[in-house]
Formats: C-alpha cells, sequence, structure tokens
C-alpha cells in the first residue's frame, strides 16, 4: 500500500500538471497550450502510469485513494466554468474580442476548448472565392458586394457568436430556407471547429432528463427543426435567456441551472408550435437570416463544399470574428436585416393569432366599459384568420388568451333585449360586426 502524503500529491500533480474542478481532473497539454478534461474513466489510468514508469507496486484502492485526496485539496481547485468570454481561444492564440489583436496563451489562462482554426489576418488570407460563391448561391446575391447585404452580415454575427463564449444576445439563431440553399452545411461546419457542441431534438427537450444533455455545452446545433408539434416553450425560454431551470441527470442529484445556452438551428420552415406563444416571448427569443429562396439545381450541387469550406476555415473564421466585434460593440444584438425580421414578424402573428386578433384596431378597441360576449369575439376572430388565411385556434385555447392577458371574465346583459344574461368579458369590444358563426 502506498502511503499518501502531501508530498507525493504535490510530486504528481506538477509531473502530469493536474487540476481539478471538485468533480473532474483536467490536464495540460503543452502542445495545444489547454486544458483536457479528463473522463472518469480515464482518471486512474493517468495515475497508474505515471507509478508504472517508477516501477512502483501500487493497487487500485491506492489509485483511488490518490485521486480521492487530490480532488479535496484546495490549493489545486480552479473552476474551469468562469472563462473571460471576451476571449476567444484558437489554435494560434486567444482572439481578444475588445482589441481584435492575437495574444499568445499561457497555462494561466485555463483555457479549455480551443477552436480548431487559426486567427489570420494577413493579405494571404485576404479573400476565397469558393466560399464567396457559397455565400451568393445560399443567400440568393447574384451581384454586388456580398458585404452590403444584411443577410451575410448577420450570418457572420451568428458564426462569430457561435465560435465565442459570448451568451448576451439570448437568442436563438435560425437559419431558414428551401433544401439546398447550405443551412446543414454552416451547422457542421461548426459542429467540426468547436468541440464542445451538443445535438438538441427539440420535440423532447421537456421530457425528464433529456435538457441535461445540453449541460455544459457551448454551443447546441441541430439542421432539422420541427415543422409541428414544439412544446416545452417555457423551458426553452429559459434555457436561452439563463433563467433558472432545473436539470435532472439518472443517478445525479437535481441541480437548477442558470446557464445561458446557444442555439443554431436550421430549417426548411420555421418551427411549428403546439401551445399558444403568449406575448410572442418565445418569438421575441428569435433571430432569423433567411436563405435564397430556392435551392441550388442538381447539376449546379457541389456534394464535396462541406469539406472544401472547412479547408478554408480560417479565412471564414477569421472574417466572422471580425463581425463578431461588431456585434459585440452593438451591445451583442444582432444587425437588423429587413428579409429577417419580417419572417419572424409573420412567425409571431401566425403562431399567435389570438394576439394579433386582440392588438388589431381594425378589429378590437379596449376600454375599461366596454364588453363583448365570448361567442361573438370568437366569432370576430375566426372571421379574422380567414380574412389572413391563417389556422384559428380551438375556442378554448383563444379563451385562455384573454384570460392570460386579464380580461375579467362574468356574465351579463349587454342589451336590454337580451333575454338572459350570457357569459363575456370586460375590457374589450367588437369594432367590427361579426357574421361568423362559431
Amino acid at each position: 500500500m502506498i502511503k499518501i502524503t502531501n508530498d507525493l500529491i504535490k510530486t504528481i500533480v506538477d509531473r502530469l500538471q493536474l487540476k481539478h474542478d471538485g468533480k473532474n481532473i483536467f490536464q495540460y497539454e503543452e502542445d495545444k497550450t489547454r486544458w483536457k478534461k479528463i473522463s472518469k474513466d480515464k482518471e486512474s489510468m493517468i495515475v497508474a502510469d505515471y507509478f508504472d514508469k517508477l516501477k512502483d507496486e501500487f493497487t487500485a484502492e491506492d489509485i483511488n485513494r490518490i485521486i480521492k485526496t487530490f480532488k479535496v485539496k484546495r490549493k489545486y481547485f480552479h473552476d474551469f466554468s468562469k472563462v473571460d468570454d471576451t476571449i476567444v481561444p484558437v489554435i494560434n492564440g486567444n482572439y481578444d474580442i475588445k482589441t481584435g489583436e492575437i495574444h499568445g496563451r499561457k497555462r494561466e489562462d485555463y483555457v479549455v476548448n480551443v477552436l480548431d482554426f487559426q486567427y489570420d489576418n494577413t493579405d494571404k488570407n485576404a479573400g476565397c472565392d469558393i466560399f464567396e460563391q457559397f455565400i451568393r448561391d445560399s443567400l440568393g446575391i447574384p451581384e454586388g458586394k456580398i458585404e452590403d447585404h444584411t443577410a451575410y452580415r448577420r450570418l457572420m454575427e451568428f458564426v462569430g457568436y457561435s465560435v465565442s463564449n459570448l451568451t448576451g444576445a439570448k437568442k436563438m439563431m435560425l437559419l431558414i430556407g428551401p433544401p439546398h440553399t447550405g443551412k446543414s452545411v454552416i451547422v457542421h461546419l461548426l459542429s467540426r471547429v468547436r468541440e464542445d457542441t451538443s445535438i438538441c431534438n427539440f420535440k423532447r427537450i421537456g421530457q425528464r432528463f433529456y435538457s441535461s444533455i445540453i449541460d455544459g455545452a457551448g454551443l447546441v446545433l441541430n439542421d432539422e427543426l420541427p415543422v409541428t408539434g414544439l412544446t416545452e416553450l417555457d423551458t426553452l425560454k429559459k434555457l436561452i435567456s439563463g433563467d433558472a431551470n432545473t436539470l435532472e441527470k439518472k443517478r445525479q442529484d437535481v441541480k437548477v441551472s442558470k446557464e445561458k445556452h446557444k442555439f443554431l438551428m436550421a430549417g426548411n420552415q420555421m418551427p411549428g408550435l403546439a401551445e399558444p406563444d403568449h406575448g410572442h416571448a418565445f418569438a421575441e427569443r428569435l433571430s432569423v437570416v433567411c436563405f435564397a429562396d430556392e435551392g441550388l439545381a442538381e447539376e449546379k450541387r457541389n456534394r464535396n463544399m462541406e469539406s472544401e469550406l472547412f479547408e478554408h476555415r480560417d479565412y471564414i473564421f477569421t472574417t466572422a470574428l471580425k463581425y463578431l466585434r461588431k456585434f459585440y460593440e452593438n451591445n451583442q444584438i444582432f444587425c437588423e436585416d429587413k428579409a429577417g425580421d419580417a419572417m419572424l414578424n409573420a412567425y409571431k402573428t401566425s403562431n399567435n393569432t389570438a394576439e394579433a386578433f386582440l392588438n388589431d384596431p381594425d378589429w378590437v378597441e379596449l376600454g375599461d366599459d366596454y364588453r363583448v360576449y365570448s361567442t361573438d369575439i370568437y366569432a370576430a376572430y375566426k372571421e379574422y384568420c380567414e380574412e389572413g388565411l391563417y389556422t384559428a385556434e380551438k375556442k378554448d385555447v383563444f379563451l385562455s388568451v384573454l384570460a392570460n392577458k386579464h380580461f375579467r371574465r362574468s356574465k351579463f346583459r349587454i342589451d336590454k333585449d337580451d333575454k338572459n344574461k350570457r357569459w363575456g368579458y370586460y375590457g374589450l369590444k367588437l369594432v367590427r360586426e361579426t357574421t361568423g358563426v362559431t
């Protein structure tokens, strides 16, 4: 049995360059100037290899005792979750978002995840024809400078934000357009340069244990947005904005997390909802880039586009970091883009037609002295949806929106000719006469 002393622990730590965060062990890699998180099944192997080289006899119990002793030593502790979010670690150093400069990386920077590209601001990295053509095809930019198009600028801000440690935008980034417009290429490219990514199935996000799979992920990706049936909007909003959210892993204690998660998703259309988005709270957490109106013809598609762009990743991501600086200087607000913003506004209306109807002065007027019968206002709402070619909510869902907006429900008579009191709401009246039947 090995005698465990402070000197022995120090010798092992110094030789193997180890730190811990109370649960996990990290080892410094000189060649990559980063700290690597050691998986649980390999912790014992690292310490055992150390004694093997010394040809010392040891047991599995000795190794476990050493690891347990090491993990409670405060002097070897470091909180690796605390990072300088204005630093972007790349292969050739740390890119400083505030200054736009690259600096050498030191052991004491405690960087864990290094992006797989180099920041290259030299003349030899001044352009990339294949990437420019990809952007033209993907965003539908036939001529002119791509930099003059706000969709391109917003997309590059998305890309820069996705590889950074910034989380201040509190937005889910959506790439929306027809098939074969290059959306998945962007998603896969990001997954190749950033290690700490996770794939999220939106339809399962509220299931027990599922939301915990994104715990600790620097970026959550998916190139298959659900067309219908998206639920658990409250959970999604909490994950995006960093509000307190319960994460539960199997055989582990439940924990409450306030970590902000970055989502970048791609789809042929905006995600369909299976529940009302009250006050557009979920939609307000989205930012959209619209891709071209139609995909590339079969004969024009490059099956190797992702791999070819990956070869030019230094240029692509160096460019993205420049746009990231502008985004950062704009208080982490994505630049305006008329097409993307128009799509989001249309999405708000289509997802919450009840809200849109109640806010439309051509249909509804608000006032403390106003009243309206439930059947009449629902009939008017259905006419509103028919005129706008929207899908009307069921009556109980529509009335729940009125309740959530705190309109008081009661029985009353509006006209003296009414024989009986009817259910209705105080605080609003119809501007237009209804002809529909509920």
